[in-house]
């Protein structure tokens, strides 16, 4: 490397230097060219000479850079002994701040004020998926070097991009970052920004105590401060936390006082969103009109302010105008939702059309309309699965193949008959389908997450054989509920509370999918047998909660004794 390096010319060896400077695996042209405070076209010159001598390599894509790490660790030092080398790491923390501030202003879709320094919203979130390895690693960086200030801002500027990308690892661990810069540069009141901004990443991450105290201190330093807008900011962040605790009355109380303080700043953007979920805390403790009132007045701003979260706003509002009984009302608001989401178009924004798609399925499968509840819960599972939602898209196609089940054993009890005539037959394949696809994606959350999908595979595979009986595929059927046998009993191995329960009912299901066959009637007694023992035991315990159980397993089990006889 030595050889190499005295070789190059002084322009080369510089950029040489520059390239290992940067923190994350890959460098730009734009940012080789902002620190080098050069055009980019002699800077991508330098970049390919660089490359014939076999210090540097293309990156993944045109215009990016990389060295090997060996290669790396050599740069480095040969840059140590440059005087210019602090200066250069300046430079190019600048840059990335500078551009990720700009970058930012696109993420929600703000409109006000007007976001610069992009051609567009979609090449603002193309830059910051393609620097974002290297953003995180500027930010550790900084706080390295002593650029405690860029080590604070930078983790904020990337809050929102983090968030709505679905990234809380790297959030919380930014956020914390910025926490220990504010504090290193004796900052309260951006110590407190940091640990707001810390609360939301833990509540994301289902740490919902850590989450509440970090926003509980934020709140006191940003009162001692005066600081009513930062106040009224932490404690929206405390009542999300609270919330997602549980604690409804309490996160209420929390979303209540922060709305009057954020309206004493100058963002009515951060106002709305307070207001938005005040109305959504007001909902969860079931005051449906006030909640839609606030709602309401939320979505006056948003409309303004960012289409992103008015769908948000939207979607909300249909859950609180479906509760408090106005269903025209609410599937409107749904609509409006999904067409204003995906209007945006965005990872964030998917998810909430989908969430909207999902609900409007839901509405329409309670009023027996199947051909809406299919298209919306078809397209809510679609939605999901592009937003990388594989378990809520399960949800939705569980819940479509549940709906059209349900219509059709309704349709059969009123003609007094189990038989399911060609006519009908097309709501079973489809529920058929509907369940085979949750399936694999259970299966494909369970290969690739530490997920713990075991009740909700055996869940979909009892589900899955009750179409699969009526269309007279009894093979199949059995094949998937012994399957959920199999997992129901090692889960009752572990958590004999918790998974006896479903275990009696899947035997119960397994028992009548065998009195199909009147050859299997032995067997399917057996089977029954085993629930009501289950059943029984469980009943003993707790008559209220499964008495019913009970009742239905003993019906299954005399049922069969009948007919054996």
């Amino acid at each position: 490397m030595d050889l190499s390096y005295e070789q190059l010319s002084e322009a080369q060896a510089r950029m040489f230097r520059l390239v290992a400077l940067n923190p994350g695996p890959e460098l730009s042209t734009e940012a080789a060219a902002h620190v080098a405070a050069a055009d980019q076209q002699h800077t991508e010159q330098r970049l390919q000479e660089l490359v014939r001598a076999h210090l540097v390599e293309a990156g993944a894509v045109w215009g990016r850079w990389r060295v090997h790490d060996l290669v790396r660790v050599y740069a480095g030092e040969r840059a140590g002994e440059e005087p210019t080398t602090a200066d250069d790491i300046t430079r190019l923390l600048l840059y990335y701040l500078e551009r990720a501030t700009r970058a930012d202003g696109y993420v929600i879709d703000l409109t006000e004020p007007t976001p610069r320094g992009y051609p567009d919203r979609t090449q603002a979130l193309a830059w910051l998926d393609a620097e974002r390895d290297n953003l995180l690693a500027a930010a550790v960086l900084a706080e390295s070097t002593g650029h405690a200030d860029i080590a604070r801002d930078l983790p904020m500027v990337l809050e929102n991009y983090l968030s709505t990308r679905g990234h809380p690892e790297e959030w919380r661990a930014s956020a914390e970052l910025a926490v220990r810069a504010a504090r290193t540069l004796g900052d309260e009141r951006g110590e407190a920004r940091a640990r707001v901004s810390l609360s939301d990443a833990l509540r994301e991450l289902n740490a919902h105590s850590e989450a509440i105290a970090e926003a509980r201190r934020a709140a006191e330093t940003f009162r001692g401060l005066g600081d009513r807008p930062g106040e009224g900011m932490a404690l929206r962040a405390l009542a999300l936390g609270l919330g997602a605790a549980g604690q409804h009355e309490e996160s209420l109380r929390m979303s209540e006082q922060a709305v009057p303080l954020l309206r004493q700043g100058s963002n009515r953007h951060v106002a709305a969103v307070a207001l938005m979920n005040y109305g959504s805390h007001l909902a969860d403790v079931e005051r449906y009109s006030e909640a839609i009132d606030a709602l309401v007045e939320s979505l006056a701003v948003l409309s303004q302010t960012s289409k992103s979260v008015k769908a948000l706003g939207l979607l909300s509002l249909g859950w609180a105008l479906d509760s408090a009984g106005r269903r025209a009302e609410a599937i409107s608001s749904f609509q409006e939702s999904i067409a204003c989401a995906l209007e945006v178009g965005g990872l964030w924004e998917t998810d909430t059309a989908a969430r909207a798609s999902a609900s409007l399925g839901e509405l329409f499968a309670e009023d027996e309309q199947s051909d809406q509840a299919s298209f919306y819960l078809r397209q809510g599972a679609a939605l999901f699965a592009k937003a990388s939602n594989n378990s809520l898209a399960a949800e939705a196609l569980k819940v479509l193949g549940l709906t059209l089940i349900a219509l059709e054993e309704r349709r059969e009890e009123a003609r007094s008959s189990e038989f399911t005539s060609p006519a009908h037959e097309r709501h079973y394949e489809q529920a058929a389908d509907a369940l085979a696809e949750a399936i694999a994606l259970t299966r494909h959350t369970a290969e690739t997450t530490t997920d713990d999908v075991r009740q909700e595979l055996a869940d979909l595979l009892i589900s899955l054989s009750i179409p699969l009986v009526h269309l007279g595929r009894s093979d199949r059927a059995l094949e998937a509920i012994r399957e959920a046998l199999a997992i129901l009993r090692r889960l009752a191995d572990e958590d004999p509370q918790a998974h006896q329960p479903p275990l009696a009912a899947a035997l119960d299901t397994f028992a009548w999918a065998l009195a199909q066959d009147d050859t299997q009637l032995p067997a399917a007694l057996e089977a029954a047998s085993e629930a009501v023992e289950i059943a029984t035991g469980l009943a003993q315990h707790s008559p209220d909660e499964h008495g019913e159980l009970l009742q239905d397993t003993l019906e299954r089990k005399a049922g069969l004794l009948d007919e054996l006889a």
